[in-house]
């Protein structure tokens, strides 16, 4: 990806990870019992405001981010305790 060195997952990011998932084909190789545009969605919403706040906006999380941070947390540990991922 983008000429990196990539040897595992922890190598990739999360705009990797969306943009793998992203591939209806890729998806279904994996087998998860759960939405794929809902997932993507978290993810990008979780991609976007780690991005401004490492690279833009180092004064922290509006109320709405971190609401937004919440929401996708609860989702992912749901997918989790659901056995879905």
């Amino acid at each position: 990806m983008n000429g990196r060195r990539i040897n595992g997952a922890a190598d990739l990011t999360l705009g990797d990870y969306h943009r793998l998932l992203s591939k209806p084909e890729r998806w279904k190789a994996l087998n998860l019992d759960v939405d794929r545009v809902e997932f993507l969605k978290h993810l990008e919403d979780v991609r976007e405001i780690r991005n401004s706040v490492m690279h833009f906006s180092p004064e922290g999380l509006s109320e709405v981010d971190l609401q937004t941070l919440n929401d996708a947390a609860r989702f992912f540990d749901y997918l989790v305790q659901m056995g879905a991922i």
